[in-house]
């Protein structure tokens, strides 16, 4: 009777614990487009990376984490520089993950429901947000500064 009731329990622990199962979604952006404070679009002023990775992990929460290609030395910097976001809500398909970093103020990152777009606003960036798409491997992309 003990062995049916372990295989009982193990087998309730195996269901219950599947639907909290570890999804990720992401991948490498880059830069498509600028943005002011009122969400027109303005000119490139070439503040910002031209390719990031960003992945979204949900299990038992949901958290993004951001990094930055420095293009300069040709490679991805250590998985430990990476900004780690909390998730903060969703609206009209965007998700949306905060980080705060106290004095430096608080950073915002937007992620389409479909993984396709990505939108980064930092507190350094004085009220503008840059918008990245899914980059498709062997593509070209633009690595010079614009000014």
């Amino acid at each position: 009777m003990t062995m049916v009731r372990t295989i009982l329990l193990l087998v309730f622990a195996c269901i219950s614990m599947s639907s909290y199962s570890q999804s990720t979604g992401g991948g490498v952006y880059v830069f498509e487009r600028a943005y002011d404070a009122n969400g027109n679009e303005t000119k490139d002023d070439g503040a910002h990376p031209q390719k990031i990775m960003v992945t979204v992990v949900s299990m038992f929460g949901c958290n993004a984490s951001y990094l930055e290609y420095n293009h300069i030395v040709g490679m991805w910097p250590s998985a430990y520089s990476a900004m780690t976001f909390n998730h903060a809500g969703v609206n009209n398909g965007w998700h949306i993950f905060r980080l705060d970093l106290g004095m430096m103020g608080t950073n915002f990152l937007y992620v389409y429901r479909d993984y396709s777009r990505v939108r980064v606003a930092m507190s350094f960036y004085k009220g503008k947000f840059y918008q990245y798409r899914k980059f498709i491997e062997g593509e070209d992309i633009n690595t010079i500064p614009t000014r």
